[in-house]
């Protein structure tokens, strides 16, 4: 995929509503994902952007950009890392302290993007990216989240669970 302003971007997977690529801002070098929407997806992609940018938050991916490229919208979004918690937890069990580093750590994040009355809706060890060295998270893919005012008043929204609890 070409992209200006971007170069290097390999497709690192795809589904029905977008392609996501990882590469480099031309600018300064640094490492991005960038989301093409398919047809169909424009709207989702710009959501996720807007709320986004709302969630300037430790521990949550960070968008830099929208625009339209070649083959459609494109969020342009920070590079958390190559290694998400799956992955990690493919390799065998974690000793009980690191699992509840990490734990604890999710948790803080998930509780701050709720006081920003967003929930992620797509929680799992896929989209939690672990730094090399298993020390920080980062919370990506909010392509399902939704504003929900009043999240932490009513301690979860009423007939709605993620994925991962069904």
């Amino acid at each position: 995929m070409r992209l200006d302003g971007y170069r290097d971007l390999a497709e690192v997977r795809s589904s029905s509503r977008s392609r996501v690529y990882r590469g480099e801002r031309s600018s300064d070098g640094a490492s991005v994902i960038v989301k093409v929407a398919l047809e169909g997806g424009e709207g989702r992609l710009l959501s996720e952007y807007s709320l986004l940018q709302r969630l300037d938050l430790p521990g949550v991916t960070r968008a830099l950009d929208f625009l339209h490229g070649p083959e459609g919208p494109v969020l342009v979004l920070e590079d958390a890392g190559r290694s998400d918690l799956a992955g990690v937890l493919a390799r065998g069990r974690l000793p009980l302290d690191e699992a509840w580093t990490l734990a604890i750590q999710l948790a803080e994040i998930v509780a701050r993007v709720h006081q920003r009355d967003i929930a992620h809706l797509d929680i799992c060890p896929g989209n939690v990216v672990v730094d090399g060295d298993l020390g920080w998270l980062t919370l990506v893919d909010f392509g399902r989240a939704s504003h929900a005012p009043g999240l932490t008043r009513a301690r979860g929204l009423r007939g709605r669970r993620a994925d991962e609890l069904r």
